[in-house]
């Protein structure tokens, strides 16, 4: 089996986690995520208030992917990579530590 490079960025890129969507690359640094095309140019930024403890890509339409992201304060969200504004799911008094969620949501 032979493999050929589709699309090659270059830059360096120094995250936490990369996650490959249908359309897009997701990049999770401590308290930021960014969503890039597969040409390199940033499309969409989410910066949060406190740490990113965990990261779980959604799959979705083309284009439409979603993550759930637990947090150092507790928080859990749901970020749409079409839409600019993280959702609220649930709040605690710990921290995350893993977050996954049913298939019935």
């Amino acid at each position: 089996m032979k493999y050929k490079a589709h699309k090659k960025i270059n830059k360096k890129i120094d995250c936490q986690n990369l996650f490959v969507f249908s359309h897009h690359l997701v990049l999770c640094f401590e308290k930021k995520i960014q969503l890039l095309a597969f040409t390199g140019v940033l499309e969409r930024e989410w910066v949060l208030e406190t740490a990113i403890k965990y990261v779980k890509p959604l799959s979705g339409p083309a284009k439409r992917e979603s993550l759930l992201v637990g947090c150092q304060d507790g928080s859990v969200l749901k970020i749409f990579i079409d839409n600019g504004f993280p959702i609220p799911i649930v709040k605690q008094t710990t921290p995350v530590s893993l977050v996954d969620i049913s298939a019935d949501r």
